[in-house]
């Protein structure tokens, strides 16, 4: 709410390139889509857009009657302006994940919130809102000595403005009146302490450079493209991203693709021996299908340089086709670790984008070595079943998460217990794969068919027709010789 001479200006700047991907006007909201989330804004008063860039000569920033510097601004953006006087403006914003589109999402703003501005032109403005949570916003505009005076309410409820934090998000964290102020950002973690002007770093938090690939020219400052087999396509995306307006992207078209972006080798992170890290980043992924999928990577180097032989580790694996989604890899650095190289991969046909990636020094995480079953090998009869017990090691590891899977479904399928069903005679390999490592096991099963009829003949012949012999008579011919019987026009092997 705003209550200012009419000489003021209210506006609402929405950056031409990077966060906002879609912008849309329908009813006089201003819908946008920022990738992870949407966000909806509506002016009450008339307004009008404007352009501006960083070098326009004819700057149309407005904020008083005088102009606005924007010369050292980086970047252009579209201006929404209205006069200050009386007016007010509702910002609704939503997860992504919370809609199907963002057509659904601009649908739900356009049915289900309403604004009541009747009053905007009153001694005091006041707005009434009703949000996408059904919930009522009633706010009055008030001078700075009575922001307390009942005039803010919730669903009829007065608004109690010291029960809530000064800053209370993921990102910032402060308390009224409290000297300490924490700000998170990627991997980073800050704490301010303005009673003795100190700023700390969180003990298990790590610094990675350019960790959501806003910065650098032609590529991302910081990262390397790298390629571990086949011919992967590997771009710095400038339209897809989950913040701001940056993500490097791998576009595999082979099965034999391999590629990702790593921390260049001027970028590597030092490491303490015998710590456990943990690799974080968020992924994008369509049409991704490989066993390995879209994951990360952790090696660590000595200080010469050079590998710590088999400190290579990889853990991630989403495949499908996903929106945003969390993954993570954790390996402890070897006695000999100095440094760690972080590695953003994607393995197999598919796309995948990588953005906002965090290490952190992980407390008490014990990694997967390996994982065994318990059968070699298993033979079933078409129709039955059989469970395979999978052991993760250590005994100890923190993530015990294991997927099972069948190379030959049409033979054998297995479920997400371990459970085998067999289905038709062949061979199919059952696989155990843990999402910590990619460490793996296998079983081979082989069905065959269960005999539809046996009969050691020790009552003779019954009712079945002796078929192939020439004086209708049985001919025993040892244990194991087999007679072929006809009995309702089947065909059947029967074993003396």
């Amino acid at each position: 709410m705003l209550n200012s001479p009419s000489s003021n200006y209210l506006n609402a700047m929405f950056p031409d390139t990077g966060s906002i991907i879609t912008r849309e006007e329908q009813s006089g909201w201003v819908f946008n889509n920022a990738g992870p989330m949407y966000f909806a804004f509506k002016m009450i008063k008339p307004y009008t857009w404007y352009y501006q860039t960083p070098t326009d000569p004819s700057n149309k920033v407005k904020t008083t009657t005088k102009l606005h510097p924007t010369n050292q601004l980086s970047y252009s953006y579209n201006i929404l302006r209205s006069q200050a006087d009386k007016n007010g403006w509702v910002l609704e914003t939503a997860d992504a994940l919370e809609y199907a589109d963002f057509a659904s999402f601009k649908n739900a703003i356009l049915t289900n919130t309403t604004i009541d501005s009747s009053h905007i032109d009153d001694a005091n403005p006041r707005l009434i809102y009703k949000s996408l949570s059904g919930d009522s916003m009633d706010i009055t505009y008030d001078e700075a000595a009575d922001a307390y005076n009942n005039t803010h309410k919730i669903n009829g409820n007065s608004i109690n403005y010291s029960a809530f934090k000064l800053f209370d998000t993921p990102w910032l964290q402060q308390d009224q009146n409290a000297n300490l102020f924490t700000a998170t950002q990627g991997g980073e973690v800050l704490t301010y302490n303005f009673a003795n002007w100190t700023i700390t770093k969180q003990n298990n938090s790590m610094i990675v450079p350019n960790n959501s690939f806003e910065n650098g020219a032609t590529s991302p400052d910081n990262w390397a493209d790298s390629v571990w087999g086949g011919t992967p396509i590997r771009t710095w995306d400038t339209v897809t991203s989950r913040t701001y307006g940056h993500s490097v992207k791998i576009a595999n078209a082979a099965s034999g693709d391999y590629g990702g972006w790593s921390l260049a080798d001027s970028s590597l992170i030092g490491v303490n021996p015998g710590t456990a890290y943990t690799l974080k980043a968020w992924v994008k992924s369509e049409n991704v299908n490989a066993v390995d999928g879209a994951h990360l990577g952790i090696t660590y180097y000595k200080s010469d340089g050079t590998t710590v032989t088999g400190s290579t580790y990889l853990s991630g694996n989403l495949k499908g086709t996903n929106n945003w989604t969390p993954i993570e890899a954790t390996a402890t650095a070897p006695a000999d670790a100095a440094k760690i190289r972080l590695d953003l991969r994607l393995k197999g046909t598919g796309t995948a984008w990588f953005d906002d990636v965090e290490l952190v020094a992980a407390q008490g995480v014990r990694p997967v070595t390996g994982v065994t079953i318990n059968k070699g090998t298993l033979s079933l009869a078409a129709g039955t079943t059989a469970d395979l017990i999978a052991t993760v090691l250590p005994a100890e590891a923190t993530n015990r998460t294991v997927t099972w899977s069948s190379n030959n479904p049409s033979v054998a399928t297995v479920d997400t217990h371990g459970k085998v069903t067999a289905a038709t005679p062949g061979t199919a390999v059952i696989s155990v794969l843990t999402e910590d490592g990619f460490k793996s096991a296998a079983c081979v099963v082989t069905v065959t068919l269960e005999p539809l009829f046996e009969d050691s003949f020790v009552g003779g012949l019954g009712n079945w027709d002796l078929f192939g012999s020439t004086d209708g008579k049985f001919k025993a011919a040892g244990p194991q010789h087999s007679w072929r019987v006809r009995q309702q026009q089947h065909f059947l092997n029967v074993r003396s």
